[in-house]
């Protein structure tokens, strides 16, 4: 897939393709464009909303429990292995350790993949619910 931004300068006018079908990515609420002169190297960031994911991958999962004595929350951290499923809403998100077993308690889910640092790093936020 080739991306092209097209824009007139206004928000309506403005729009992201896929070069090799002519068709507009759909759910963007923000892009950023970027030149470094000293690199000579442009940069465009794409954010889309809501959108459908299916990740595999391993996850810190990082868990916040209530101390009822202290009255703080601890946080304790394992490394995972979790599938990530979404179809475009928050609500529809699925996450399964590596035994195929639903994570409840979920607060926050962060994934980034880097291919100029070449890093995945995962990390799943969850309540500890009460037993």
């Amino acid at each position: 897939m080739k991306l092209k931004i097209i824009s007139d300068g206004t928000i309506d006018g403005t729009k992201v393709i896929d070069k090799e079908t002519n068709s507009s990515l759909e759910r963007i609420s923000e892009i950023i464009w970027e030149v470094d002169a000293s690199t000579y190297i442009t940069k465009a960031t794409i954010t889309v909303i809501n959108p459908d994911v299916d990740i595999s991958s391993l996850f810190s999962l990082i868990t916040k429990e209530f101390n009822s004595e202290s009255q703080l929350f601890e946080e304790t951290i394992s490394d995972g292995y979790c599938q990530i499923n979404s179809e475009g809403t928050p609500a529809n998100v699925i996450s399964k350790d590596i035994n195929n077993k639903t994570i409840v308690g979920i607060c926050g889910i962060t994934w980034r993949a880097s291919a100029i640092d070449k890093t995945i790093i995962g990390n799943l936020k969850k309540f500890k619910l009460q037993e």
